[in-house]
């Protein structure tokens, strides 16, 4: 038997791996995986060890997360169908709650230090945002698989509009707030306010969402399930493919799975109409996006089977026959082991709606078909759909706790939202913002101050050095005052700011977009391969049609995921040149500090501000503004092209009221034959598609030209603020040798701060480590 350790510090992304005692050796096949995030290679790791030890035997010792140790657990699991044996158990590690706890109470310290830059509100609110920062949740649907009604039942109460037809026509985004009512703000495509209501119902939002100025809505309330203080959880509900009203929606919606995204994924399908071919379409995207990645890009799509409340004693077994066409339908989709789950959200929604109904007789007709429904759940243990779910032992503990306290005190309607499946996929989300999102969070938390100590620390040890040298004050005054000048110099700052003037994004650009073109392009006309010999070659109707459905199709696909890769080549190019202008800054002040020497004295600038530099983060300069990228839409038409031929008119039978006279004759007539003429049908179809990705290429081009002003005008006030820093901190150096008693009182006031200083840092380090 072989002893393994394995710990995972999921804030560093790192892991160790010692077999019977001793490190991995340099060709081992695990090493490739220690920088990785766990949930990308933790379902290998059976099989690896096998291979690297040659055995089937393994005791496992991990250190690490209460989650990662559960998928650890289920991949050893797993593991013995392969005849492999682990025998496994946790070494405590501080979970996500007590690490947050400390850094709250660090950064409150921090503030109280001396510091202007620690006390800064922009400080604050860089800190309050990584701490408050939202996580995303999409939840699609094609119409009518009850999208609206498990957004309800997630929410506890019936406001989004889930009428039968078309529902969402606005992008609706729900923001956990724990407050007691819901309220909401209303935009129009260009983000302008339209409405604010301070108390949300169900009518208010059927006005909104029927409304066809309104683009957008927040919705600010109660998410039950989650804390707000724990996690800042966002619901976005967007119109599907088939009931857009806005090109803008599938864009978002092609955003949400593209395979960079961080955001959760819900994707509902009605049991009773599982093949449809907006929904086809839908699952084949996504299963492109699922193919790379590895566990946590298979993780972040959740598929749910909805409306089994409708399944009735005789119909198909869920067991045996619905579960496994779901599971074979997704995987003829290309998504293998799929996250699936079975849900009757509309019984969960009864249980939980808060809303008041004034009218009896509708109040006694909801009672009894909430009655009927949940006692439709509890009687028949095929519909407890909890337990096709499958979820880590920690959330499964969670909810068989909840069912056997509600089975005890003989409440029905607790034992029937168990088995509506909602709370298997409540516990579903928790897991994942717990598992993926609060490392990332307790990680950028750190690092917002964490810098800025470290910039502070290398203040004072140099306050601390030129204060102790009391034999060489004068000849520090004059190296001090040396620096100010450069740092002053009209003529340093200015080859800086034309430094910033001639910055450019749109000439980097304009090849970029020109090939994506030229690709989108190639992609069309493939459709048209089989007439691209012949000139003009006659095509029958129905397959025209058929052509111009198909070309339909893929021009939509091809604008969407033009503006997918636009906008991604965009936020690239910003990245780009705004690191560009910081290492521009960067060694600027560099050369100031190696201009100015003296014997035994070096004073590196950059190190003083470099937390405030590293603060400056391109995607604080983006602002989300590319989302908003102004766009032109041209629809496709179709032209027929007539063709004369002329024909013989049949005889004509004349009576009169003597006699039958039967008179031959020609005539000349002319007929409308129309047939569809390949060549101007193709010309008609991509000509449009064309002009219009020409146009975007135009808007883009544009657009990074106003970018270009906006990151030069950014970082242009954010260097002077910098400047204005590094000046301070030179007058407070100066100060400190202004005197023989002053730089005494600077050495004592800066070993005082350095202890301070150094205890700060060992803690936060500390949160970083498992």
């Amino acid at each position: 038997m072989q002893k393994v350790t394995i710990a995972h510090n999921p804030y560093k992304l790192e892991s160790t791996i010692k077999v019977n005692g001793e490190d991995l050796k340099q060709n081992s096949k695990l090493t490739q995986y220690l920088n990785q995030r766990f949930q990308l290679w933790v379902d290998e790791i059976p099989m690896l060890l096998a291979d690297e030890c040659n055995d089937s035997e393994f005791e496992l010792t991990f250190h690490g997360t209460e989650l990662d140790y559960q998928d650890l657990l289920a991949a050893t699991k797993a593991a013995e169908a392969s005849g492999l044996n682990f025998k496994i158990k946790k070494q405590p590690a501080k979970e996500f709650g007590e690490k947050e706890k400390e850094i709250k109470k660090i950064f409150k310290e921090i503030q109280e230090l001396p510091f202007k830059e620690l006390q800064s509100p922009q400080l604050t609110d860089a800190f309050n945002k990584a701490l408050n920062e939202e996580f995303e949740i999409n939840v699609l649907a094609t119409m009518s698989a009850g999208k609206s009604t498990l957004i309800n039942a997630l929410l506890g109460k019936r406001l989004m509009p889930s009428k039968k037809g078309a529902c969402t026509a606005t992008i609706t985004k729900i923001k956990d707030d724990d407050s007691e009512t819901f309220s909401a703000v209303a935009f129009d495509a260009q983000t302008n306010e339209l409405y604010h209501f301070k108390d949300l119902d169900y009518e208010k939002m059927e006005e909104l969402n029927s409304n066809p100025e309104v683009a957008e809505v927040h919705i600010f309330g109660n998410i039950p399930f989650v804390d707000s203080k724990e996690t800042s959880l966002v619901l976005i509900d967007t119109p599907g493919p088939d009931n857009a009203r806005d090109n803008r929606h599938r864009e978002i919606t092609e955003k949400a799975i593209d395979k960079s995204s961080k955001m959760l994924v819900i994707f509902i399908m009605d049991y009773n109409n599982l093949h449809n071919e907006s929904q086809d379409k839908f699952l084949e995207r996504i299963a492109e996006s699922m193919s790379s990645g590895g566990k946590q890009s298979r993780e972040r799509f959740l598929f749910v089977i909805n409306k089994l409340d409708l399944l009735n004693y005789d119909d198909e077994s869920i067991e045996k026959e619905v579960f496994p066409k779901a599971v074979k339908y997704l995987e003829e989709k290309g998504i293998e082991n799929p996250n699936l789950f079975l849900a009757a959200s509309l019984p969960a929604l009864m249980i939980r709606n808060r809303e008041d109904i004034s009218d009896e007789k509708e109040k006694r007709r909801k009672d009894k078909e909430k009655q009927y429904l949940c006692e439709k759940l509890v009687e028949n243990e095929e519909l407890h759909l909890e337990k096709y779910s499958k979820l880590a032992s920690s959330c499964q503990i969670e909810i068989e706790k909840e069912l056997n306290a509600a089975i005890e005190n003989d409440n029905l309607f607790g034992q029937a939202l168990i088995h509506s499946g909602i709370r298997s996929i409540e516990e579903m989300i928790r897991m994942y913002v717990t598992k993926y999102c609060r490392p990332v969070k307790i990680k950028n938390l750190v690092e917002v101050f964490d810098d800025k100590l470290k910039s502070a620390q290398a203040f004072e040890k140099t306050k601390k050095e030129i204060a102790s040298k009391e034999t060489e004050l004068e000849e520090i005054k004059k190296y001090i005052e040396q620096l100010k000048v450069k740092l002053s110099s009209k003529e340093e700052n200015e080859a800086f700011k034309n430094k910033i003037a001639a910055l450019e994004i749109k000439t980097d650009i304009e090849e970029n977009i020109v090939n994506i073109i030229a690709e989108i392009e190639k992609f069309l006309t493939k459709i048209f391969e089989k007439y691209s010999g012949e000139k003009n070659k006659e095509i029958e109707e129905n397959e025209a049609k058929k052509l111009i459905s198909q070309f339909k199709e893929s021009a939509e696909q091809a604008q969407y995921t033009f503006g997918v890769f636009a906008d991604r080549l965009l936020e690239m190019d910003i990245k780009e040149k705004s690191q560009q202008l910081l290492g521009e800054y960067i060694n600027k002040i560099t050369a100031i500090s190696e201009e100015c020497k003296i014997d035994g004295l070096s004073i590196d600038l950059s190190l003083f501000v470099k937390g405030e530099l590293l603060s400056l983060k391109p995607d604080e300069v983006i602002d989300n503004s590319i989302d908003y990228r102004e766009e032109k839409h041209k629809e496709d038409r179709q032209r027929t092209v007539a063709k004369e031929r002329k024909w013989f008119n049949p005889m004509r039978l004349f009576k009169g009221d003597y006699y039958d006279v039967v008179e031959n004759y020609t005539v000349e007539i002319t007929e409308q034959i129309s047939f569809i003429s390949s060549e101007k049908l193709i010309n008609s179809l991509i000509a449009p598609v064309r002009k219009w990705l020409y146009e975007q290429r135009g808007l883009i081009l544009d657009f990074a030209d106003s970018e270009t002003r906006r990151i030069k005008e950014f970082f242009s006030i954010q260097f002077d603020r910098v400047d204005q820093i590094l000046m301070d901190k030179t007058n407070e150096l100066a100060q400190s040798v202004s005197s023989k008693e002053a730089s005494e009182l600077a050495l004592k006031q800066a070993n005082e701060l350095l202890d301070k200083l150094e205890d700060i840092q060992n803690r936060l380090n500390a949160i970083l480590e498992i």
